[in-house]
């Protein structure tokens, strides 16, 4: 694997009101739908081939409307779902407090090592597909991933399209506007 890109699934409802989603099935809205027909215009001419995608409603949406201007094989990845937060699933959790949280998990939370393997785990078995593909997945799978190759994490509200590629065994990321 020397490159993919990553794609922070479109808006939803509970993003303006800031609820946490974690594997909460949440549709977007047509914002939502806008910004993935944005991305798919973008994309367009990337030689993306393959799409990798979390299966919560949110990131299957916005994989099928890039798939749609952007003709390649769709891969559902059960390792990109986001994380798993239990009980504050639906409520609004500041993040400072999300960070501090591994000796005190809610009910029904998955643990952040769990949630690391699990992706990384996913980002594995996504490197057998050519390089370039596209990852379509959730902030909690962002960072992780950004841990992992060193690299700095991105507001992905700002900036939900990137770059990911690997010279000389460094990796770098690209934002791409929307």
């Amino acid at each position: 694997m020397d490159a993919f890109y990553f794609l922070h699934h479109g808006q939803t409802d509970w993003n303006l009101r800031g609820q946490l989603m974690g594997h909460q099935d949440i549709s977007l809205n047509d914002t939502g739908r806008k910004q993935a027909q944005e991305a798919a215009r973008i994309l367009i001419g990337h030689d993306i081939s393959s799409i990798c995608y979390s299966p919560l409603v949110r990131a299957t949406e916005t994989a099928k409307i890039i798939a749609q201007e952007c003709p390649c094989n769709l891969y559902p990845f059960a390792g990109f779902s986001e994380r798993a937060w239990g009980d504050w699933e639906g409520k609004v959790v500041p993040k400072d407090q999300l960070k501090k949280t591994e000796d005190h998990l809610p009910s029904g939370a998955e643990n952040f090592e769990d949630f690391r393997h699990r992706v990384l785990s996913a980002l594995q078995e996504a490197s057998a597909f050519p390089s370039p593909f596209l990852i379509i997945s959730h902030s909690g799978v962002f960072n992780v991933i950004c841990q992992e190759l060193h690299l700095p994490e991105a507001d992905l509200a700002k900036t939900p399209l990137l770059h990911f590629s690997q010279r000389l065994g460094k990796w770098t990321m690209e934002v791409l506007a929307i």
